[in-house]
């Protein structure tokens, strides 16, 4: 299955791995410190279904 992406969430049935939406914020990983754009998350996200916890969501090619 894909990822679920919601407005509050985003998570997978693939990992263990969640990202929530911060109100006026952006987003927060469970496993990463920092707040990340939705695109980030998304991407960071896809990245973990896949067993990379370790690429930074900021400077990553999309």
């Amino acid at each position: 299955m894909a990822l679920r992406i919601g407005d509050e969430w985003i998570s997978s049935d693939r990992c263990p791995q969640v990202a929530m939406a911060i109100t006026g914020e952006g987003w927060v990983l469970s496993w990463r410190r920092g707040v990340w754009t939705r695109d980030e998350a998304i991407n960071a996200m896809a990245r973990a279904e896949h067993g990379d916890l370790h690429t930074d969501p900021a400077t990553a090619a999309t």
